[in-house]
């Protein structure tokens, strides 16, 4: 119950679910892509996104959201995001 009543704040603020993106695009990195061979699309991390949060708790991401924060955490040095690739960045 704590992890959800967490969750629930986190995610409940702009800069909280920035924050979600890209702890998410690291944990995929670290456990099921291969930052050379393989790539993270958009879309496919956008699925991702909205399959790991509880239904009906929070608003889904969109896209225009997951752009919008690529661009933020690209600008900040975090990302990698050319085209429909996301990458963690250096």
């Amino acid at each position: 119950m704590f992890c959800l009543f967490v969750l629930f704040f986190f995610l409940s603020s702009p800069s909280s679910r920035i924050h979600f993106i890209h702890t998410s695009i690291a944990h995929l990195f670290q456990s099921t892509y291969d930052s050379v061979a393989d790539e993270l699309t958009v879309s496919t991390l956008l699925a991702y996104l909205n399959a790991a949060v509880p239904q009906d708790k929070h608003e889904d991401f969109d896209m225009g959201e997951l752009v919008k924060a690529l661009g933020t955490l690209r600008d900040d040095g975090r990302v990698r995001f050319e085209g429909d690739t996301v990458g963690l960045a250096g």
